[in-house]
């Protein structure tokens, strides 16, 4: 479904309406036999999917109620927030008839490569004691991810663990695992109608720009990673190209729109 569709199911529940009303007001005959006028076809209002990528912006990372109560969910370290932009734009279309779904795939510290490419989250070393027959390091990889002792199954949908054995002796391995998000295109699906985001902020070295020139207040380090920020730009650029080709490649549909929101200005 187009957005645009939303637009002509009003279009057609408001016409309904009013000619309802233009019934109800019509004088019937009063006979025995009098029949009630029909009443017009009801327009179904289709609903509108909308897949929520990129980074803390999108996520909603710092996002509270109107308790000041922070509503986060997700794969840690990604704070998606319930009440983020996206959560409020669905809201306002509900409040005007339509059927909305939100899916947040978005996660803090999102780099544009993540369109397409797992991201790695954090590593943590442990030991395990070691079976039978492996003597190898190689062996003891393979052994790990049959294993997949780290893994908590919170998420498995999005999480995965990769292992790395450091060392082995008869008694025991040593080894770290690596928490890592799958591409956010991943969860493209046809039925998706549009993909909302924000990306690029982090590539751009975003947190380095607000520590400078709004924490520590540096003449010079804030004027060194603007300058950085903006010779970046056109590797950022391509950056989304290619993610935002890659979430089409993912299987969305033609029809369906892609929509890259701005950041807020941090000065005006």
């Amino acid at each position: 479904m187009q957005v645009p569709l939303l637009r002509r199911a009003c279009v057609s529940l408001s016409t309904g309406a009013l000619t309802a009303a233009l019934l109800v007001l019509t004088p019937v005959a009063p006979t025995a036999q009098a029949v009630a006028p029909p009443q017009p076809a009801r327009t179904a209002v289709e609903p509108l999917n909308i897949l929520l990528l990129g980074d803390s912006y999108s996520a909603g990372n710092g996002a509270t109620n109107e308790d000041g109560e922070a509503e986060t969910y997700g794969p840690s370290g990604c704070f998606r927030s319930r009440v983020n932009w996206t959560e409020k734009y669905a809201a306002a279309l509900r409040d005007q008839g339509s059927v909305v779904t939100v899916e947040n795939r978005a996660c803090s510290g999102g780099r544009a490569a993540d369109f397409i490419a797992p991201r790695e989250l954090d590593t943590a070393s442990d030991s395990t004691e070691t079976p039978a027959g492996v003597t190898t390091l190689e062996q003891a990889d393979a052994y790990l991810a049959e294993e997949d002792f780290c893994n908590t199954q919170a998420f498995p949908d999005e999480e995965f663990w990769t292992y790395e054995a450091t060392s082995i002796d008869a008694d025991t391995i040593d080894y770290d695992c690596t928490r890592t998000l799958r591409p956010q295109a991943d969860f493209v699906t046809p039925d998706v109608d549009l993909v909302l985001f924000t990306m690029g902020g982090n590539d751009a070295g975003f947190t380095n720009i607000v520590t400078q020139c709004f924490i520590l207040k540096s003449g010079s380090g804030c004027k060194g990673t603007i300058d950085t920020a903006r010779g970046l730009l056109p590797e950022i650029r391509q950056l989304l190209l290619d993610g935002i080709a890659g979430i089409r490649a993912a299987g969305l549909r033609e029809d369906a729109k892609i929509v890259q929101l701005g950041y807020p200005y941090l000065q005006t």
